[in-house]
């Protein structure tokens, strides 16, 4: 199974951004690589995706 987290806890806990700066992030594309489970209104991501994401946002800074 698994783990999911909750578009808040990604935004304000793990990546440390406000609601603003993520909205701004979705519209310029820098999330397509973050693929989302929606359901209604709430967004959610797999713990394995967001790791993957990460991972290569860190190698595209160095």
């Amino acid at each position: 199974m698994q783990i999911l987290l909750t578009e808040k806890k990604l935004r304000e806990e793990i990546v440390g951004v406000s609601n603003v700066t993520w909205w701004a992030w979705r519209k310029a594309g820098k999330l397509a690589g973050l693929p989302v489970i929606q359901l209604g209104r709430r967004r959610f991501y797999s713990e394995e995706a967001v790791d993957t994401w990460l991972k290569g946002l860190a190698t595209k800074t160095n």
